[in-house]
């Protein structure tokens, strides 16, 4: 690929004429457009808005809310071809939140269906008569128009030379539910789209489920940019329990998923299926955090014909950083992967790089390291440094180059002089049959410095608290042990779907009246 730009690629790429995108409502086909119309409509749409704006070529960035729908993807691609900076929003952003957003960013543009805009219509109106941005409407299959006033001029506060270079901003909670505005260039993203791509050799004949959040870079580059590439058709769909995506596959014949431990540990769970069921899956790719050692064994024995694949990466790395085929090396279960093409990782500690199997923070180099964080200078220069990305994940690499990654920096507890992360321990309960959900926290110790509470849902209401405590026993070493274990009816989570860590706490000591005690 020559292109040096998501635009010129969108505009110049030979599009495979039998392939494109499906809307689908349980299963069943309601819309679809191929990929040349598509990007034909996303032309239009940028002509006319750049007219709409009568701003010249100046650039603007445009918050756009992602439901999964192609008007929704058409939009983003739109403002890709009109020269803007686009800002995808989650599908399940709350109103308020899209205002403290809106805040933060300043946005030129907001972009929403009239699904949404019903909903928070009144706010925007308000925010927007000070804020000077306005909102187009996307009504329909493929109608749009505007809201407020024309701008002469796209004027910010906030300006610098990476924001310049930004291609589109992925925003992200991170671990402490702060916001983070990425910017990735044209460079990341095509770069990252090829390494994906000779990575996991998508091909025409693939059909893609995607049912993740197109909110995430993950999911716009590693799915939908890269069945595009590929030539191959993409299924948009909403899967919201673990046999839905048995059913999905199963009716619509699909033949590629990218989805989350957290999914396939409860897939796994569930023996009312069979291999016949998903007899079309040629390939599986497990993303998003660590799955467990069992879990994977257990689905390669389930889906043979299968190819299984484990992939490490983060959003300002844009995101795909390793993968592997675990069925090539079963014995590598556990292993986020071998680094792709061109990316090169290091272990350090405070001393420097470390040897293989030893335990430091992981840092990454290739040509897909972000540009930055938008309006947080101070952040982006602690991140990105002479030895590349500092990940602020834990992990180390074993003698054949395969990085195993071990929790977050910023998640560490101590507990008698043992340095532990709780997303290790919640990886073991999280196997347990009767556990559907677990999160772990520490809190002050006289004796141990800190002592592991963890936090579960269940799936049942009649639970043993001996087998759980059995099971720790067997399962954890000492010192990872929870000392309470505590059932509770939710685990509080972030807008993107992480443990909300900084709600852990709060929660116990509400309900920690109802904790087992070991």
């Amino acid at each position: 690929m020559n292109m040096t730009t998501l635009k010129s690629w969108l505009q110049s790429h030979g599009w495979n004429e039998d392939a494109g995108i499906y809307e689908t409502g349980s299963g069943d086909v309601i819309n679809y457009v191929s990929y040349r119309d598509m990007i034909a409509t996303a032309e239009q749409w940028a002509v006319g808005w750049r007219n709409e704006l009568g701003a010249g070529d100046s650039p603007f960035i445009a918050l756009v809310w992602m439901d999964q729908s192609i008007r929704s993807i058409t939009s983003l691609f739109a403002v890709i071809l009109s020269g803007g900076i686009p800002i995808p929003l989650h599908e399940y952003t709350v109103p308020d939140e899209v205002i403290r957003i809106v805040d933060w960013i300043e946005p030129d543009l907001i972009i929403l269906p009239d699904s949404k805009l019903q909903h928070i219509d009144g706010e925007l109106q308000l925010e927007g008569k000070y804020k000077g941005y306005r909102v187009i409407e996307i009504s329909g299959k493929d109608q749009w128009c505007f809201h407020g006033e024309k701008t002469t001029s796209f004027e910010r506060e906030y300006s610098s030379s990476q924001l310049d270079q930004a291609a589109i901003i992925f925003l992200s909670s991170g671990s402490t539910g702060l916001p983070k505005g990425i910017m990735l260039s044209d460079a990341n993203i095509m770069a990252n789209l090829m390494q994906i791509q000779r990575d996991v050799q998508l091909e025409a004949k693939d059909r893609v489920l995607l049912f993740k959040s197109l909110g995430y870079s993950s999911t716009f580059t590693g799915e939908l940019l890269l069945a595009m590439l590929a030539g191959a058709s993409i299924y948009l769909c909403s899967v919201r329990h673990p046999l839905e995506l048995i059913r999905f596959v199963d009716k619509l014949q699909i033949s590629y998923v990218c989805t989350v431990p957290a999914l396939i540990t409860a897939l796994d769970k569930n023996r009312s299926w069979s291999f016949p069921s998903m007899g079309s899956l040629r390939k599986l790719l497990i993303i998003g955090g660590k799955a467990a050692h069992n879990t994977v064994q257990s689905l390669l024995e389930r889906i043979p014909s299968t190819q299984v694949m484990i992939g490490y990466g983060l959003t300002e790395a844009a995101p795909r950083v390793c993968s592997f085929i675990l069925n090539d090396v079963p014995d590598k279960a556990g292993a986020a992967g071998l680094p792709l093409d061109g990316i090169v990782m290091q272990i350090r500690d405070e001393f420097g790089e470390v040897q293989p199997g030893t335990t430091g923070e992981i840092y990454v180099q290739g040509p897909n390291v972000m540009l930055g964080y938008y309006k947080d200078e101070v952040r982006s220069k602690a991140v990105l440094t002479e030895y590349g990305l500092r990940t602020n994940d834990i992990g180390h690499m074993d003698d054949d180059g395969y990085l195993y990654v071990t929790g977050r920096a910023d998640n560490a507890m101590n507990v008698g002089g043992h340095t532990l992360y709780p997303e290790s321990i919640e990886l073991v309960l999280s196997i347990h049959p009767m556990i559907a959900e677990a999160a772990v926290l520490s809190i002050e110790d006289a004796h141990w410095g800190e002592r592991i509470i963890a936090l579960i849902v269940c799936h049942q209401k009649d639970n043993s608290e001996q087998e759980l405590y059995s099971y720790c026993q067997q399962k954890l070493q000492p010192a990872q042990r929870p000392k309470e274990i505590v059932v509770v009816s939710t685990i509080p989570k972030t807008s993107s779907g992480k443990i909300n860590r900084t709600a852990l706490k709060p929660l116990y000591l509400e309900v920690h009246h109802d904790k087992y005690v070991h």
